[in-house]
């Protein structure tokens, strides 16, 4: 978001030779209220998906693109969930995250490209930090209800319809690890943790958890 003289701009830029350079693309909307990019997740050189939210009537739209160029926008019709992550295992199947306003996290499922979510139960209850899959395989990070401080890993080995916890990351007496991100490279799992002391949470520092085995 750019702001010049009280005026907001969100606007999609792209780059196509690695972050070298960027070219605007398009304007999503000018003016106080303009609506803030939550998440964004690019499946290839021409499907991408952008989830905003406008504050102002606490309404998600996603935008999204086949073609690279031009964008449409669909609604999430969800009413208090807030948007955290948005992905893709190919141009018809998504997994979103979102934070409900006074409860758990929850996950949502597509079918059709991110024209119709429905919430997906995957058995735990808790703090969902990023969700990625490689093949078959799945892998979320999360803080479950069951013990919060504790970073859990979840797994799945049957592209999501099945996840088992396959290692925790335990803090120090007094501390919570937080999970932020997962990254997949065929087995070779990358886990970003944040530790910190709830009286001190500024004192924050981070670990990259390394598994070439999926955890197991």
């Amino acid at each position: 978001n750019i702001q010049k003289k009280n005026v907001y701009k969100s606007m999609i830029v792209k780059t196509s030779n690695g972050g070298k350079t960027w070219g605007l693309q398009t304007v999503i909307q000018s003016g106080e209220e303009a609506p803030e990019v939550k998440a964004v997740y690019a499946l290839d050189n021409k499907h991408c998906w952008i989830a905003i939210r406008q504050d102002f009537n606490d309404k998600d739209y996603i935008l999204t693109t086949e073609v690279g160029n031009t964008w449409k926008v669909m609604n999430f019709i969800h009413p208090e969930i807030l948007i955290k992550k948005i992905y893709f295992t190919d141009t018809k199947n998504g997994w979103l995250i979102a934070e409900e306003m006074f409860g758990d996290d929850k996950i949502y499922r597509t079918y059709d490209g991110g024209t119709n979510w429905s919430e997906y139960s995957i058995g735990y209850g808790g703090k969902f930090h990023d969700i990625t899959f490689s093949g078959k395989k799945g892998y979320i990070v999360a803080n479950l209800k069951s013990n919060a401080s504790e970073c859990s890993i979840l797994r799945s080995d049957d592209g999501g319809q099945i996840w088992i916890v396959a290692n925790e990351v335990k803090p120090d007496q007094g501390h919570i690890v937080e999970g932020t991100a997962v990254k997949v490279h065929p087995n070779e799992i990358y886990v970003l943790t944040k530790t910190y002391d709830p009286d001190a949470p500024d004192a924050a520092h981070s670990d990259l958890i390394y598994s070439n085995d999926a955890f197991v």
